[in-house]
Parts: structure tokens; C-alpha cells; sequence
């Protein structure tokens, strides 16, 4: 993978304080966990702390995750329930920064230097996020994401996509603790209820335009083999993306009538809601910015 150059550099001070805190989920992962920790391991930056999650695993895991030692790392074991796992990592963090991590996948060796010295530096940047380099199947060796910057307009920019890769970010812990932030039961789209949540509350969202994961793509994904449920509720969320800017767009009853009658027609499966969804998108595009 080529990496961008970068003059973005931040020393590992020394310090009785944790300023990075990772939270990574483990389900049977003993194929990839390993490899996992070893790219945390060798990371640039070394002032962190790693929380792995068992979320209730029946194969080996915890005994990998167990013969890595280093006083960093940290094993808590879970019951089997994946949001209440990540709540339960966000809320034994101790760092100025919370860092996602999956248990399939690998960091750049600059991640969390790059990450950190960006939020060192933006005070006003609440989630940092990053393109990710595909490996395994399909995907394979393909950079995913195109935005990049500081993101404009994101609640209206999330009705289009889910713009922030979950496995990249970087989370400013004090937004999280000032406003209670949880992760909440959306199957399989967790991740792009709590953007939307946060872009309501006025977060700043920034993505570095350079490949800082290594994201593996396998038949055995969750997201693949889940795909019709993770569709669904991505876009019920995108319904209530449409439901809040109708809420804030002046004279909005002649649009809300609109809203009201596609949803019934969607509910009544005489209209297909991706279809609607994009209709939506495009009125709301036009008002927005007056096209």
C-alpha cells in the first residue's frame, strides 16, 4: 500500500496517562485476533491501552488474546451481545481518545500517530476516521473512501452514505461522556445511528484521505452474511435522516404530506423504500441548496 506523505507527527511523551484507549470486540475470532493485536503492537505510537472484549466466544480467543504480555493489554469478558460489548469497552476507557478496532482486521503502523496528532491538533474535530485498503476476497487490495476533510453539511451527507468507516475512528472521549453517548440496537448498523445521533449534537467529523486499516473482506463477515438485515435498518435510519431535516426546513407541511404518504406507500410495499429514499434525497438536495 502506498502511504501518503505526512508532516503530521506527535511524540510518546512519557506519562502516567493513557492518551489512547482501543476497543475491540472479540467472537471467535481466533483465526485473525492474533494478527489483530500484533498490528497494535506495532504501532509508531505506543501510549495506549487495549480493551479486548470477549462477547462470548466458544473457541480460543481469550487463550490467544491471554499469551500476549504486555501490561496494555486488557481482556474483559462479556456476554454474547454486541452493543452491550462495545457500551461496556466505551465505558471502561480511560484515554483522551477512544479508538475502534475489529478483531479481523490490521492497523497501519502510523494509525494512531497520524489519528492522534490530527485531534492534537483540531481541538474542534470530535471523530477522526480514515479510507481503509481492502484484503482477502473480492476487494482485495482496493482503497475504500473517497471524502475526505473536515465534512460539511454531514447529517445531510449521511442520508446519502454512511461516510465513516466504523473500524477506523478515533472518538474525542470528553464528546462522549458530555453527552451520554451510547451505542444503541440498530442490527448491524449501529455504527451509522451513533454518526447520525452525533452530527445532531453538533460533532465534527474529519476523514484522512489515506488508507489507515487494512479491512478483511471474508465470507464469514457478519455484514455479508447479514446483508438483508443490515440493508433494513440502514435504511430506517435514513427515514429518520429524512424525518429531521423535514423538521428543520421552513414550510415544511407541503413536503411533510409528501413524507407521510411515501412512508405509507413504502409500508404497504407498493413503493420500494430505496426508491423513495433517493426521491427524498433529491427534494431535499434541491431545497438545501436551492438547485
Amino acid at each position: 500500500m502506498k502511504k501518503k506523505n505526512t508532516n503530521l507527527h506527535i511524540a510518546n511523551a512519557k506519562t502516567d496517562k493513557i492518551l489512547v484507549s482501543i476497543v475491540m470486540p472479540v467472537y471467535n475470532a481466533s483465526a485473525t485476533v492474533s494478527s489483530a493485536i500484533k498490528s497494535i503492537l506495532d504501532q509508531k505510537f505506543t501510549n495506549w491501552e487495549l480493551f479486548a472484549l470477549d462477547d462470548g466466544s466458544t473457541d480460543n480467543s481469550t487463550e490467544i488474546i491471554s499469551s500476549f504480555n504486555d501490561p496494555r493489554i486488557r481482556l474483559i469478558m462479556c456476554e454474547h451481545n454486541f452493543i452491550a460489548t462495545l457500551n461496556r469497552g466505551f465505558a471502561e476507557a480511560t484515554g483522551k481518545y477512544i479508538a475502534r478496532m475489529d478483531a479481523d482486521d490490521l492497523m497501519v503502523p502510523e494509525r494512531l500517530m497520524i489519528q492522534v496528532a490530527i485531534m492534537e491538533k483540531r481541538k474542534d474535530i470530535d471523530v477522526c476516521s480514515s479510507w481503509m485498503e481492502a484484503f482477502g476476497e473480492d476487494l482485495a487490495n482496493r482503497v475504500i473512501g473517497h471524502l475526505y476533510g473536515e465534512i460539511n453539511e454531514p447529517i445531510f451527507k449521511l442520508l446519502e452514505e454512511n461516510y465513516i468507516f466504523h473500524p477506523t475512528v478515533i472518538i474525542r472521549r470528553s464528546f462522549w461522556e458530555r453527552h451520554k453517548l451510547q451505542y444503541r440496537n440498530y442490527a448491524l448498523a449501529e455504527d451509522y445511528k451513533l454518526w447520525f445521533e452525533m452530527a445532531k449534537l453538533n460533532a465534527r467529523f474529519y476523514i484522512e484521505a489515506q488508507p489507515l486499516l487494512y479491512y478483511r473482506i471474508s465470507k464469514e463477515q457478519v455484514s455479508k452474511s447479514h446483508h438483508l438485515e443490515q440493508k433494513k435498518t440502514s435504511e430506517e435510519i435514513r427515514w429518520e435522516i429524512i424525518e429531521y431535516l423535514i423538521n428543520h426546513i421552513k414550510d415544511k407541511d407541503q413536503i411533510f404530506q409528501l413524507y407521510t404518504l411515501e412512508r405509507n406507500l413504502v409500508e404497504k410495499k407498493i413503493l420500494p423504500s430505496e426508491i423513495a429514499i433517493q426521491q427524498f434525497h433529491l427534494i431535499i438536495d434541491k431545497i438545501l441548496h436551492k438547485l
